[in-house]
């Protein structure tokens, strides 16, 4: 949750930045609005991959729920690990597609296969977790080890329900700004311009 406020606090405030720059700022080489632009795309990267984030905890936690319930040093070792290469995984192209590396079509294929693997990841623990605890309740075993394991389960289950139906409304959300910025790209520079460039200020507007 921290990392999530942290996330979305940078893009909040690359957004008032960026809006600044182009209410009162003509140059493009400022550093400021460098920073600011990697901070954006950094955000919008993190978007994609949170999915794939809250996967990859639950998966740590029903696969070796035993270990995952001790909360010893190595728990957290492991998670500082999963942590580091998440944020690596959205920082590298942030950097990319700001000093163009590579193109936005490209950006917006790698938001399409981690936003995708996360959500296949997702469906796929929160399917096996519901066996599992349908599983448990029709042996009817109450020793400690299942009543654990139970617990764990149960605990599992609730988070995927939770972020289940915070994900329905974001989606919605999300899609206008898809089609905004995908009718950007898809117009070549030269033709259409006022389309191109109403699409992506209405895209701007909408996440903004």
């Amino acid at each position: 949750l921290l990392l999530v406020v942290f996330h979305i606090s940078i893009g909040t405030f690359s957004r008032l930045a960026l809006i600044y720059h182009q209410l009162f700022s003509e140059d493009v080489h400022n550093n400021l609005l460098t920073i600011v632009s990697i901070s954006r795309a950094f955000f919008f990267t993190f978007s994609m991959l949170l999915p794939l984030t809250v996967s990859v905890e639950r998966f740590l936690a029903t696969k070796w729920w035993e270990w995952y319930e001790r909360q010893n040093r190595s728990t957290l070792a492991v998670f500082l690990a999963c942590f580091l290469i998440i944020e690596t995984g959205a920082i590298i192209p942030s950097f990319c597609v700001v000093f163009e590396v590579y193109s936005l079509p490209v950006q917006m294929t790698l938001f399409s296969v981690y936003l995708s693997t996360g959500t296949v990841t997702f469906f796929y623990l929160l399917n096996r977790n519901k066996a599992s605890q349908l599983s448990l309740t029709a042996r009817r075993i109450t020793t400690r080890y299942t009543v654990a394991k139970h617990y764990q389960i149960k605990e599992n289950l609730l988070v995927f329900g939770m972020l289940r139906k915070i994900a329905v409304p974001a989606v919605v959300w999300a899609i206008p700004a898809f089609v905004f910025f995908s009718v950007y790209l898809a117009i070549p520079i030269g033709v259409c311009d006022f389309i191109k460039l109403f699409s992506v200020a209405l895209f701007d507007f909408h996440v903004s």
